[in-house]
């Protein structure tokens, strides 16, 4: 597994996790509306069993004989309930408050794992396009066998010279067929290569065993020290990447 597939794994598991915690804080907040709403019914027990309370206890000034025990029980146990219910209400909301602190250091990995995973894959490009750009120019020599026949007007010079610009020619096209193919991302090199400037520069040049026949034919064989001269922008159009990321490397031509 790659450093960039780690990283992309490590963020889909995080991701799961902040899911999970997401919906943990969508209950405990539905559940903190349940208990608002359930404080209403009990402040109103409460308040209730308190005007009833004393209600009794006023008329028990005027007789004696009147149980208050009954009523002081239902209010008790309404204030009873009131402050559980506080309880539970500051534990929940302690616990949204908790949760939420929580899920934002996840996010806050999150967003730092996405910004490696960005970094990553800007290195990798930015990798690429550096070594295509010594692969495009290194100079390397290509030889190629070359035999023409001339018409009977051309002398045996002009034939030999005939002999080598076609050598030349040929080496040119062999040379960067064979040179395409040795590139590390050959396939998608040639899937771009028609966008992109290479032009071929010949720095050496040699003929060698020249051989001329009756019927005014030459052969030879031709070795050639070639190196691509391409644009600034080359390594970036046949890697179908942004051409900013030449520009950043400052790719000069040699």
């Amino acid at each position: 597994m790659t450093e960039i597939s780690e990283k992309k794994s490590e963020i889909e598991e995080l991701q799961s996790k902040i899911s999970l915690e997401t919906q943990k804080l969508e209950q405990l907040k539905l559940k903190q509306e349940k208990l608002l709403k359930d404080g209403d019914a009990l402040y109103t027990s409460r308040n209730i069993s308190k005007a009833e309370l004393d209600k009794q206890y006023r008329a028990s000034l005027k007789e004696p004989n009147i149980d208050l025990a009954p009523f002081q029980k239902k209010y008790y146990i309404a204030k009873t309930d009131i402050k559980e219910y506080q309880s539970l209400l500051l534990d929940n909301k302690q616990a949204i408050n908790d949760a939420e602190v929580y899920l934002r250091k996840l996010q806050g990995i999150r967003g730092d794992l996405e910004n490696d995973l960005i970094n990553l894959a800007e290195s990798k490009i930015v990798a690429r396009v550096k070594r295509l750009s010594k692969e495009l120019r290194e100079p390397l020599v290509n030889s190629v066998d070359y035999t023409t026949t001339c018409a009977e007007n051309v002398s045996l010079a002009g034939c030999v010279e005939q002999a080598r610009e076609g050598a030349y020619l040929e080496s040119i096209e062999t040379w960067k067929k064979k040179f395409i193919d040795n590139i590390t991302e050959s396939k998608l090199v040639k899937s771009h290569s028609q966008g992109a400037r290479l032009n071929v520069e010949v720095l050496e040049r040699q003929y060698t065993d020249i051989r001329v026949s009756d019927e005014n034919t030459v052969s030879l064989r031709g070795d050639f020290k070639l190196q691509i001269q391409a644009d600034t922008t080359a390594e970036c159009d046949l890697l179908n990447v942004s051409r900013s990321y030449c520009r950043r490397l400052k790719i000069k031509i040699p």
